[in-house]
């Protein structure tokens, strides 16, 4: 018998209600799992610490945790150190490590981190370079896997000609697919496009795109998950 089906259904049952009803047996539990390298339980430990449900708030912890975590493959602790390369917290900064991370969790199926990947292909960073194929691609594959912010930065990429011929039909459609899934940017960049559309009638593609500063891309790492 592996290890998650010893702990999967006994950990489940406490990660739905430790958010709001941190028991200290229920962080007792999660430790035990720990010492047995279940990665859900250390991953859920490292939030734990890092928002202070059921354990004093410590952000060093929350980073340890993380690491042993991902060093188990867990998709979530491996996309959060993904974050914290891009960010700098607890680590050099390193962008190219952080898009290997966000590579390897969406590898594991964590599909935020495909969407990573596609913002830092689409904007680049100081150690690398813009690239509109991964990025399309990689935004492609978040959306067809669930996450419609991604829908959003495909009708982004088709208006500001970044890496592509302007399309504003194309970027329409993708900010309709966002709009469909409930993504309040894109209803907000289909506004602000129909609104240029209606007091620029004449506006041809190289005109709207001197608009495109007005389509922001969502950050995705404003936050860790």
């Amino acid at each position: 018998m592996s290890l998650d089906d010893r702990f999967k259904k006994e950990y489940l049952e406490i990660a739905m209600q430790i958010e709001k009803n941190p028991r200290p047996q229920f962080i007792k539990r999660l430790f035990e799992m720990a010492d047995e390298e279940f990665h859900p339980a250390i991953h859920t430990i490292s939030v734990c610490f890092e928002r202070g449900i059921g354990l004093k708030q410590d952000q060093q912890a929350a980073f340890d945790y993380c690491i042993a975590a991902a060093r188990l493959k867990n998709p979530a602790a491996t996309h959060n150190m993904g974050c914290n390369y891009f960010a700098g917290n607890f680590v050099e900064k390193d962008t190219n490590k952080a898009l290997a991370c966000f590579v390897a969790a969406a590898r594991l199926g964590y599909v935020m981190s495909g969407h990573c990947v596609g913002f830092i292909y689409d904007n680049g960073t100081n150690e690398i370079q813009k690239n509109g194929n991964e990025a399309r691609k990689s935004y492609e594959w978040a959306y067809r896997n669930g996450y419609a912010q991604s829908a959003n930065n495909l009708g982004v990429f088709h208006i500001n000609g970044r890496h592509t011929t302007p399309n504003v039909a194309t970027a329409e459609g993708w900010f309709r697919k966002a709009i469909q899934s409930g993504d309040s940017a894109a209803r907000k960049n289909m506004m602000k496009l129909e609104d240029l559309k209606r007091n620029n009638p004449t506006s041809n593609l190289s005109q709207i795109k001197t608009y495109a500063k007005l389509f922001l891309s969502d950050n995705p790492f404003d936050f860790l998950v």
